[in-house]
């Protein structure tokens, strides 16, 4: 049954200028709205492409800077200006790491899909190293053990653990 019985419908003319002018509106904001939402899946999917394998840390050759650096270089594409900005670094110490960790790894990272990816942006504060930064990132947000975190970036238990809490105290 509807709730309209008896009563008298009422109908828009769509050819006055009020009604154009609602309609114009609700095309705005629909246009608005799709055009925000598409933005906002872009920005997802450009951060999640910057994204850095947690693989790329397994060499022990290189310190976990130099490994983000080279990674977003050689890998990404960006240019030393974004790397700087994104991890909140100068140009002269991005290119200096660049250059280090080039000679150290010739080749670039090989890229696999893999299920944890590290946020460069993890490595943006200044006052913590970058190693205590994967591992406060990886203990707790991805609440892993430190076994675990050792086995990924192939550096000793101890030494992960040790890193932690030195940081931790702070």
């Amino acid at each position: 049954m509807s709730k309209n019985i008896g009563k008298k419908s009422e109908n828009i003319d769509i050819n006055s200028s009020s009604a154009k002018e609602i309609i114009e509106k609700l095309q705005e904001l629909k246009e608005k709205t799709v055009y925000e939402e598409l933005k906002k899946i872009l920005n997802y999917i450009e951060e999640k492409e910057k994204k850095i394998p947690i693989s790329c840390f397994k060499n022990k050759e290189l310190g976990i800077l130099e490994a983000v650096v080279k990674f977003l270089k050689e890998n990404k594409k960006l240019d030393f200006e974004e790397i700087a900005r994104t991890l909140n670094r100068s140009y002269t110490t991005i290119s200096n790491t660049y250059r280090k960790a080039k000679e150290k790894q010739k080749e670039e990272f090989k890229e696999a899909v893999e299920e944890i990816a590290v946020d460069p942006l993890i490595f943006s504060d200044r006052n913590v190293s970058p190693l205590y930064s994967i591992i406060a990132y990886l203990k707790d947000s991805k609440q892993m053990r430190f076994s675990q975190i050792a086995k990924l970036l192939s550096r000793d238990q101890r030494n992960i653990a040790s890193t932690y809490h030195k940081y931790k105290k702070k």
